[in-house]
């Protein structure tokens, strides 16, 4: 019996049961298709085969990309599946899961934050200070070990507060947590059905990824990671060589860009291998870092954005460069002084530091041997 004639029969079937339950005051079509749909739950929870009727009846709520804004009503990540977002170690996909993770704070949305990479608080803590401190409605936890009690609680706490957004940063380490091999298709996979109640809270579940050493293109380990999620994007995936990196690089003192890359998106909101998105990271003269993901609009404005990063950079003093590193205490020394400013030699970077200090601008520490700031605010 072919799928088109079981669909058939069965339409035929659901007509007659609904004249007859007509005729004789019993249940009616919507209860009959109540009934149906808890015939089709049946089957998918104890693995019986479905016909196309029954799949076509099947009442599934549809996967939109709603999460991510980054132009006019234009999303990166969809609800309910697994995302992914990779990229070369300093390429910004930390920086991108942040700007996204605050923009859906700024709506009212929860965003919970698994953090695997980080066993310390103070890194975690101090990357949030850079953007001007954490979100309220930002809850994150550290992930040493996943034991199924421990999924089975940050399920409750996801439904518990609605959370509309949940970042695990990174892939690799999770799966090495879980006791699985990153390079071996069915442990991926394994990891990804391990980890499936996170998506069925309906949540937008993004996952933070490496790419090979090797190959920038695509995410590191099994071919699996990246089978499984409906949206996956490559940050600078498209950069030809050490130049480009360069041209993108930014830092606490230095303007820069990351660009998304499509790889796949089931859902057709994208066309894949195009570059979709831009996230531009702008420091500041007062301390912290600016966020914007935005449209990406081609090749001629990122030029522009280049020329202005090159003349944001040089527009930075090597005073201003120094005092802007250590607006949030980190203390400073000849040595880092030399590296931030270019200067071909430490001695420069202490004499920098030596006049500072005579202008009273930040003060020599002889217990710990480096420059702070003074209490007094910088002047």
């Amino acid at each position: 019996m072919s799928d088109a004639s079981y669909a058939t029969d069965l339409a035929v079937l659901l007509d007659g049961v609904s004249m007859f339950a007509r005729r004789q005051e019993l249940p009616n079509e919507e209860d009959i298709k109540a009934m149906l749909l808890a015939a089709i739950e049946y089957q998918v929870e104890n693995d019986v085969p479905l016909w196309g009727a029954d799949i076509m009846n099947m009442d599934l709520p549809p996967v939109i990309a709603d999460v991510g804004e980054f132009g006019d009503g234009k999303f990166l990540f969809y609800s309910g599946v697994f995302n992914l977002v990779y990229g070369p170690p300093g390429a910004g996909k930390t920086m991108l899961m942040q700007s996204v993770a605050r923009t859906e704070c700024e709506k009212g949305n929860t965003v919970l934050w698994l953090e695997v990479e980080e066993a310390d608080w103070r890194p975690i803590k101090s990357r949030w200070e850079e953007l001007g401190g954490a979100p309220d409605n930002l809850a994150v936890t550290l992930i040493e070990k996943l034991p199924k009690r421990k999924l089975d609680s940050l399920v409750e706490f996801i439904e518990t507060y609605d959370i509309k957004l949940v970042v695990i940063d990174s892939f690799g380490e999770l799966i090495g947590k879980l006791g699985k091999n990153a390079n071996a298709d069915d442990e991926v996979q394994w990891v990804y059905d391990y980890l499936t109640p996170l998506v069925k809270t309906g949540a937008a579940v993004v996952i933070i990824d490496h790419p090979p050493k090797s190959d920038r293109s695509t995410a590191s380990g099994s071919g699996r990671k990246i089978a499984r999620p409906w949206s996956v994007f490559a940050v600078n995936a498209d950069c030809k060589n050490e130049d480009d990196d360069r041209e993108r690089a930014f830092s606490k003192t230095r303007a820069g860009y990351a660009r998304l890359k499509c790889i796949k998106a089931r859902g057709g909101n994208h066309n894949p291998y195009s570059i979709v998105a831009r996230l531009n990271v702008t420091p500041m003269m007062t301390g912290g870092i600016i966020l914007e993901l935005v449209e990406d609009s081609g090749e001629d404005e990122i030029d522009d954005l280049i020329e202005e990063n090159r003349q944001y950079s040089v527009e930075l003093t090597a005073e201003q460069k120094v005092l802007q590193y250590m607006a949030d205490g980190t203390p400073m020394t000849g040595r880092i002084a030399k590296e931030i400013c270019g200067y071909n030699n430490m001695k420069q970077g202490d004499e920098l530091l030596k006049r500072l200090a005579a202008e009273g601008r930040i003060v020599w520490s002889r217990f710990t041997k480096t420059f702070g700031l003074p209490i007094v605010t910088i002047q």
